[in-house]
């Protein structure tokens, strides 16, 4: 488990049609940024199957993400 604190910046680009008046919004942007991930590790004689999840919220442009990774450890 863990969590972290940081900084996200990131460049916003967005194109399109509102109400036959073409728009266009092109700037970059950042905040603050945060992640919390836990995860687990299931090991037997040197070999272990680990899981983890992420979330990520950068308060870019209401960007956040949900990652998760299944993976093979083997150990030495």
């Amino acid at each position: 488990m863990g969590i972290g604190v940081g900084r996200a910046v990131g460049f916003i680009q967005a194109d399109g049609d509102l109400l036959g008046v073409r728009r266009s919004d092109h700037r970059n942007a950042e905040g603050a940024a945060w992640t919390g991930t836990v995860g687990v590790l299931f090991s037997v004689s040197g070999i272990g199957i680990t899981a983890d999840y992420e979330y990520i919220d950068t308060n870019v442009g209401d960007l956040n993400a949900h990652t998760t990774s299944v993976g093979l450890r083997l150990s030495f």
